[in-house]
């Protein structure tokens, strides 16, 4: 086995290997098939294809290590699904790495890839892994690694860590033996609510705290829990957590009067059948918690039932714009004394609860909220949010 001498990363936090990659056999923009193969598998073919096993092993693990850092930049950037394709890479090399379906693997290359697999490069105080730009060297040539110039450094008797800061700098890393697990995507496919829990609300919080190792400004999540808990922050734990419920439906319909992109994602999430129909679900468990007091025999089903009326009643008021006739305290007010008499909450404690979040400057957390979440996560919609809450165009 070759030495590295690189540097031991630790894999804490860091982007996982996937189990699988989808793999496009054309250019992206033609139609072709879609393979879907084991990541250590897709390596063996792209080492098979691009380089020789009669090599020397320092040259060809220091070519892996780039073809496995350069497969999953492009995966952890998503760069080809936030463009709207299906897939994760492709096998032009004009964009990627090439691959041929069904070809033979090479034995010595199949043993180095099944002990470097889950090893890829980074820079150094960065977590994603680094666009390791490559090409062979002698008929095309780039500012990245030139594959057949390994095989003369390797006979220089440079290991594979040292080829590689030839060509990409001293200032790179090697995360080691990495763990694989599925391929977490940025955006779950419906927008995430406040007061949502689970696997997808904790990739968005790893995802910010991530983020906030470059940006300082932002603060670190300091429990990864899987619970935004930004409503119930808000509403102090003593109150009821009707004022929770109150806090969170404001601060949705807040956030659609900040900003247009914001309103077209929320109405098209309420309308369209399979985000409506996930909405209905997810917050049928909670709304039994909130309200199952006041309905002692309903089951799920009842307020599953009950909430496909409310959410109506939320995508109406948000589509409404708020405007001089219809200010955005009197809508919170229409639709919060609407919802909580659906759901039985007595007048008396109706009138404390609006009474609650007039108290809150609403704009302002909503605003916080919208930074956090969607600004510096730069979720995969043509728009970047300014510092006025205002849409900026894609560049």
């Amino acid at each position: 086995m070759a030495e590295t001498n690189a540097p031991v990363t630790e894999n804490i936090d860091y982007p996982v290997i996937p189990e699988y990659i989808t793999v496009h056999l054309g250019p992206a923009n033609r139609p072709a098939e879609n393979v879907r193969v084991s990541f250590s598998d897709y390596i063996k073919n792209v080492a098979s294809s691009e380089i020789y096993p009669t090599w020397p092993e320092s040259a060809i693990r220091a070519n892996i290590l780039a073809q496995i850092s350069f497969a999953l930049n492009r995966i952890y950037t998503e760069y080809y699904p936030s463009r709207g394709y299906d897939f994760d890479i492709t096998s032009s090399t004009q964009t990627d790495q090439k691959f041929i379906k069904d070809r033979d693997i090479f034995e010595n290359i199949s043993q180095i890839v099944d002990d470097i697999f889950n090893d890829y490069v980074v820079r150094q105080g960065s977590v994603q892994p680094y666009f390791t730009q490559y090409c062979n060297g002698t008929t095309t040539t780039c500012e990245g690694l030139s594959q057949w110039g390994t095989v003369g450094l390797a006979e220089q008797g440079l290991v594979p860590y040292e080829i590689l800061q030839r060509y990409y700098g001293d200032d790179i890393n090697i995360v080691f033996n990495a763990p694989v697990a599925g391929i977490e995507r940025s955006y779950p496919g419906v927008p995430l609510r406040l007061g949502d829990a689970g696997e997808d609300v904790r990739i968005i919080q790893r995802q910010l705290n991530r983020i906030a190792d470059n940006y300082p400004a932002i603060p670190r999540l300091s429990v990864i829990d899987g619970q935004f808990g930004v409503a119930r922050s808000i509403a102090d734990s003593k109150l009821p957590s009707v004022y929770a419920y109150a806090v969170d439906t404001a601060l949705q319909l807040t956030l659609t009067e900040l900003n247009e992109n914001l309103r077209e994602i929320y109405i098209e999430a309420y309308t369209a059948p399979d985000t409506a129909e996930y909405i209905y679900v997810h917050t049928t468990a909670e709304l039994k918690e909130i309200f199952g007091g006041n309905f002692p025999d309903y089951s799920d089903s009842d307020f599953y039932e009950m909430e496909i009326g409310t959410a109506g009643l939320m995508r109406s008021y948000m589509a409404r714009k708020c405007d001089i006739h219809f200010p955005l305290e009197r809508k919170l007010s229409r639709f919060l004394t609407a919802a909580l008499r659906v759901y039985k909450v007595p007048e008396e404690e109706q009138e404390k609860v609006l009474a609650f979040i007039q108290t809150l400057d609403i704009k302002a957390i909503a605003t916080e909220v919208m930074y956090k979440l969607f600004a510096m996560l730069e979720m995969k919609y043509d728009f970047k949010l300014s510092r006025d809450g205002e849409t900026e165009e894609a560049k």
